[in-house]
């Protein structure tokens, strides 16, 4: 069932927006300058006022957070941009307890949040690292592979340390033609170039690229 705002953060954020309404549609008076300046000054203070009482709220509602589902709602509740929308999505990672938890956790928040600056992200990382070194057969290596963070197959990367780990599993060239066909055509950049390392390790010749 979904989660509601609360009341409180509900009409602080409908106050926010009514304020910024007014501020936007705000028209230049037949009044002394100085007058219409002081005006336009007081309307920007309230819309301050606002966001600030909207942020507040807001996080009294994520420090009574329990379950991911709450912190999922605080986070969409809280205002974009803001101290309390970070201590939401943050209280958001700390109750991902699976891969999927954080992946869609991910799906929601990487709009407004970059990989390093996501704490979803980086729970995505250390879990995925933690499950490599768990790894023993081929089998696991590739689940290991698919449960990464996406476009993380960078040098170092956990992506494609997963990559190279589902690799070492296989020991002949077959095992690696089957190995392709399961990445369907998705071997490119840094997975491409340790798939043709792991190759002329098995074949013990250099791998020369097709280039057409």
């Amino acid at each position: 069932m979904k989660i509601k705002f609360s009341p409180a953060v509900q009409k602080a954020r409908d106050d926010y927006f009514a304020a910024r309404k007014i501020l936007k549609y705000f028209k230049f008076e037949e009044v002394a300058y100085a007058e219409w300046i002081g005006k336009r000054n007081g309307l920007k203070k309230q819309v301050m006022v606002a966001r600030k009482k909207w942020n507040d709220l807001s996080v009294e509602q994520i420090n009574r957070v329990i379950t991911k589902e709450e912190a999922a709602e605080a986070f969409r509740a809280a205002p974009w941009g803001s101290a309390a929308k970070l201590l939401a999505l943050e209280r958001w990672a700390e109750l991902c307890v699976t891969i999927e938890d954080l992946r869609a956790a991910y799906e929601v928040s990487q709009i407004r949040f970059g990989r390093k600056e996501n704490p979803v992200y980086l729970k995505w990382e250390t879990t995925a690292c933690l499950e490599i070194c768990l790894v023993n057969t081929m089998k696991e290596a590739e689940e290991v592979f698919w449960d990464a963070p996406p476009n993380a197959y960078h040098i170092g990367s956990v992506g494609l340390r997963a990559f190279e780990k589902w690799l070492s599993f296989c020991a002949t060239t077959e095992m690696l033609e089957i190995l392709g066909r399961r990445m369907e055509g998705r071997i490119h950049g840094r997975l491409r170039r340790a798939y043709i390392e792991r190759l002329e390790e098995i074949t013990g010749h250099k791998h020369i690229p097709n280039m057409y």
